[in-house]
């Protein structure tokens, strides 16, 4: 309210001080300038942040600033980096990861894409044990095909 009050001042101080102009015109002036002076007054802080970021941001590498972002939902980018190698990218692929979180099961699906991930193993052509064996995603042993062990717990491997 005081805002609004203060505006129709400061429009009056603009219509005396120019003797002519229509209240519609001061009432604009009196916007522009106030609208003026908001952006000033952030815009330099807000783009000496997007400045800053921007040089902390060259420093890194693409694969260092992918990895950060995995790493909120506690994601192992480097077993990650060995899937996206391995597993060709127009793949189906079971993700089997009774233990994740949704947030890191969404972000290693979105990690992986453009691979197509399956609800199951039928249509699979692939599995991706994420802290977990193929048993626990209703996949046999005989099913796999070259099963690689990327690490403990973390294995892939084309299926039959």
């Amino acid at each position: 309210m005081v805002l609004v009050l203060g505006a129709f001042a400061a429009a009056a101080g603009v219509r005396l001080m120019t003797g002519t102009v229509s209240w519609r015109v001061a009432l604009a002036t009196v916007a522009a300038v106030l609208g003026l002076v908001a952006i000033v007054s952030s815009g330099w802080s807000h783009a000496r942040n997007i400045l800053t970021q921007r040089g902390i941001d060259a420093k890194t590498t693409a694969a260092e600033r992918r990895a950060s972002v995995g790493q909120r939902f506690g994601a192992r980018e480097d077993i990650l980096r060995v899937v996206d190698e391995q597993i060709p990218r127009r793949a189906k692929v079971l993700l089997i990861c009774p233990n994740c979180s949704a947030e890191l099961g969404q972000w290693i699906t979105y990690r992986l894409t453009p691979r197509r991930f399956t609800d199951g193993p039928e249509g699979a052509e692939w599995i991706f044990t994420y802290d977990s064996t193929p048993e626990k995603g209703d996949v046999e042993e005989d099913d796999l095909v070259d099963p690689r062990t990327i690490a403990p717990g973390f294995e892939i491997a084309r299926l039959r």
